[in-house]
């Protein structure tokens, strides 16, 4: 057998083993794992195998590309379409036929069932969907089943009571059942497809206007949940009709802070948010979730925006940090409807129509503090880790994290690609690590890195103690550690590609 010498500029070798990433180390094995690495042993190329290997790529590419297949690979191209614009119109899919009497489909209510949200699937004592009242979310898949089978679609006697118990009576006599439809509609943050029942266009008892749109949320979440409330200028309850209402779905609901109401069980009372507390957060949250906001700007707006946004931000922040004993602080006023300045109100009032712009009107710094003079004020209050905050993360945070990272991963299919050659023949470490998206070697750059930089630590101090010549940190070997995981992650994610790893593996077989 034919042995192949292979090389590449920097003459950096592009492979390494496991046990080197993996290995338990003891004290002694702490002075070795940071000695450079050692010349690799070439591996011995078995040519059969890899003309094999490269035969069952191509065959695997062939069977990506079949049209059992098409669904799969129809959502790699459109990944980076951005989602259509939520429907203005909110014609009925079904309407719903209040004469039938008897053979209804089991309850296709989605429901919290032994704490997760499902369909009821109950088939005793089943009634006619359209007996309904309030707007729920109901189950996609169920209802193209029954509905192409000519079965009516039923609720149990169950929901049907929960239904009734929790709408005002007048509220039935408002519509009739014949009003009863089926909706398929985008929810308005997740721009996903759901279908909900209503009788008519949304409900008559908890309809909301909110930041000047009209959202329906499913009832189920309004009956002991105070996320949604009367807030002047905000949010408003709707008893009229509209023509054109926004729906939001049950997880989205619940991952902005609402909660869907849980069934307490027969002969117990219903509880309610607020007794149980579930909103004692709600203003840290908020408080953080506007420091998000300004981070946004910070990164994105034009620098006159954001002395704007600042000069404004500060009239309120100063008042709480900052008390003046001698002079007080005078502000201008910003008109954001014109995008003009006054000095004081009675310039104002001499160039505009009060009624008509004051609404426009915003108390802003006329000068700003420098951040030398920012981050001093927070210093003389006191609060000086404020730049950088610990991670204070749940469990659920991490994972969140992950199906972040996921989601990039998943979406990052044009820049793979357009470095498929880099990808699959490499010509050096270097390129090979290059040719991986920035956001995954980052991640791993970090992870693995911050791991090395803290054995080394431990370790130098070890060596310090024994008088020993203190190592430095192995940039190569994390390239390459941070390397190897790359390519496992974007060989899992996108197997057309041939990811040049996965080939050598195969060929070494």
């Amino acid at each position: 057998m034919e042995t192949y010498e292979i090389t590449f500029e920097e003459k950096t070798p592009l492979y390494y083993s496991s046990q080197e990433i993996f290995s338990e180390e003891t004290e002694e094995d702490l002075d070795t794992s940071f000695d450079e690495l050692s010349e690799l042993e070439i591996f011995e190329f078995n040519e059969k195998n890899y003309i094999n290997a490269q035969n069952a790529l191509e065959q695997e590419v062939v069977e990506y590309s079949s049209d059992e297949n098409e669904e799969e690979f129809g959502t790699y191209e459109d990944q980076e379409v951005p989602p259509p614009p939520v429907e203005d119109a909110n014609e009925p899919v079904y309407r719903l036929n209040p004469a039938m009497y008897t053979n209804f489909s089991p309850c296709i209510l989605i429901d919290y069932l032994d704490n997760k949200l499902q369909t009821c699937g109950q088939t005793k004592n089943v009634r006619n969907l359209c007996q309904l009242v309030g707007v729920w979310q109901i189950d996609e898949n169920a209802v193209s089943e029954y509905q192409s089978k000519g079965i009516p679609l039923g609720v149990c006697m169950s929901h049907f009571n929960y239904d009734q118990k929790n709408h005002n009576a007048f509220i039935k006599q408002l519509r009739n059942p014949e009003q009863s439809e089926i909706s398929r509609r985008r929810c308005l943050l997740c721009s996903k497809n759901f279908h909900f029942f209503s009788r008519g266009i949304g409900c008559k008892d908890h309809l909301w206007k909110m930041w000047g749109k009209y959202i329906q949320i499913p009832c189920v979440g309004l009956y002991t949940c105070n996320a949604v409330h009367e807030c002047q200028g905000i949010s408003q309850r709707i008893f009229d009709d509209v023509s054109t209402i926004r729906y939001i779905c049950y997880n989205c609901y619940e991952s902005y802070g609402g909660h869907l109401n849980r069934r307490p069980g027969s002969g117990k009372r219903k509880t309610t948010c607020e007794q149980h507390k579930l909103h004692k957060e709600d203003t840290s949250k908020s408080l953080k979730l506007l420091a998000q906001w300004l981070t946004y700007v910070a990164d994105t707006e034009t620098e006159e925006k954001k002395e704007i946004i600042l000069a404004s931000m500060l009239v309120p922040a100063l008042k709480f940090l900052y008390t003046p004993s001698e002079t007080p602080l005078k502000y201008e006023y910003y008109n954001s409807k014109d995008n003009t300045r006054y000095l004081n109100l009675d310039e104002f009032n001499n160039t505009n129509n009060i009624d008509d712009s004051i609404k426009f009107l915003i108390e802003i710094l006329p000068k700003l503090p420098s951040y030398f003079f920012l981050k001093l004020l927070l210093n003389i209050n006191r609060i000086t880790d404020i730049t950088q905050p610990k991670l204070d993360w749940t469990d659920d945070k991490w994972k969140e994290i992950g199906e972040k990272l996921g989601n990039e991963v998943w979406n990052s299919r044009k820049i793979v690609t357009d470095k498929k050659s880099e990808i699959q023949l490499p010509i050096s470490l270097n390129a090979y690590y290059e040719s991986f998206p920035n956001f995954l070697r980052g991640f791993f750059d970090g992870l693995i890195g911050e791991i090395f930089k803290k054995k080394l630590i431990n370790l130098n101090k070890k060596r310090k103690q024994r008088e020993k010549p203190l190592k430095q940190l192995d940039v190569e070997h994390i390239t390459k550690c941070v390397t190897f995981f790359a390519s496992l992650i974007i060989s899992m994610a996108f197997p057309y590609l041939g990811v040049w790893f996965t080939q050598v593996m195969a060929s070494m077989s």
